[in-house]
C-alpha cells in the first residue's frame, strides 16, 4: 500500500511538472511535425521524470547541469566497480506503463521473453514474462533521429546503427556517457536523448534474475540437474 501511494505521489509530480515543464518540447519544429500531440505529452512526461530522477544528485544544480552531474556520477560507479546506477525496473516500468501508449512505442520495445541469459557462472534459458526495455528502431524517434542526423554527425552515426542493429552500441553508450559535456542538455534534442539513454539504463542481469526468481517462487535446481532453465557455463 505506501508503495502503491509513493508511486502516485511520483507520478503525480510529474503530472504537475508537464503542466509548468522546464523544457517546452514544441519549440523543436522537428518534434511538433513528426509526433501527435498525445505522443508530445508523453514525451515531456519522459523529460520531467528524468529532471526528477537527476534533480536528486544537486537540487540546487540549474536542470542541465543537474544532467551532466547525474552522468559523472555514473562514469564514477563504471571505473570503480563496472556498474551503473539505474532506477529501479519495477518503479521505471510502471512509470512508462502510465503514459501514452502511443508515445511508450514512439521511443521503445517492451521485449517480454529472454531464451538465454548469463547468470553468474550460469546461463539462464526460456525465460517468460521477463521484461527488458530497448530502443525502437522503427518508432518515430528512430525517425526523429534519422532526420537529425541530416545536419548533425552524432545523430547521423547513432541513427544508423539503431536501424543496423536494432539496439544501442555498447561503443556508442560508451562515447556518449564519457563525452557528455559536449552536448547542452538545455537543447530540445539533447535532452530528450539524454532522458531516454537514462530510461534505457537498465538493473544488471543479475539483479533482474534474482528478482524474477523470488517472484515466480522458483529455486533453482541442484547443478547436476540443470535443464533447459539454467545451463552452467564451463
Amino acid at each position: 500500500m505506501k508503495k502503491n501511494l509513493l508511486f502516485t505521489a511520483i507520478v503525480l509530480a510529474v503530472v504537475l511538472l508537464s503542466c509548468n515543464s522546464r523544457q517546452s518540447i514544441e519549440t523543436d519544429e522537428l518534434i511538433a511535425e513528426l509526433f501527435t500531440k498525445e505522443e508530445i505529452q508523453g514525451l515531456r512526461l519522459m523529460i520531467n521524470y528524468t529532471d526528477s530522477v537527476v534533480s536528486c544528485v544537486n537540487p540546487n544544480a540549474n536542470i542541465a547541469m543537474a544532467y551532466h552531474e547525474y552522468l559523472d556520477m555514473q562514469i564514477q560507479m563504471l571505473e570503480a566497480n563496472g556498474d551503473l546506477i539505474a532506477i529501479s525496473d519495477l518503479e521505471k516500468y510502471h512509470f512508462l506503463e502510465s503514459i501514452n501508449k502511443s508515445a511508450f512505442d514512439a521511443v521503445f520495445n517492451m521485449l517480454n521473453d529472454a531464451r538465454r541469459i548469463k547468470y553468474k557462472d550460469t546461463i539462464v534459458t526460456n525465460l517468460t514474462n521477463f521484461k527488458q526495455l530497448t530502443l525502437s528502431p522503427n518508432g518515430k524517434y528512430s525517425k526523429y533521429l534519422i532526420r537529425l542526423g541530416e545536419h548533425d554527425d552524432f545523430f547521423k552515426s547513432f541513427s544508423s546503427n539503431l536501424t543496423a542493429m536494432g539496439c544501442m552500441s555498447a561503443s556508442q553508450f560508451n562515447w556518449f556517457i564519457h563525452n557528455h559535456k559536449n552536448f547542452d542538455f538545455s537543447e530540445v534534442k539533447n535532452r530528450l536523448f539524454v532522458s531516454i539513454f537514462i530510461l534505457r539504463i537498465e538493473e544488471s542481469y543479475n539483479k533482474k534474475i534474482e528478482r524474477y526468481m523470488k517472484m515466480k517462487e522458483y529455486t533453482p535446481p541442484a547443478s547436476e540437474d540443470l535443464s533447459s532453465v539454467l545451463v552452467r557455463i564451463y
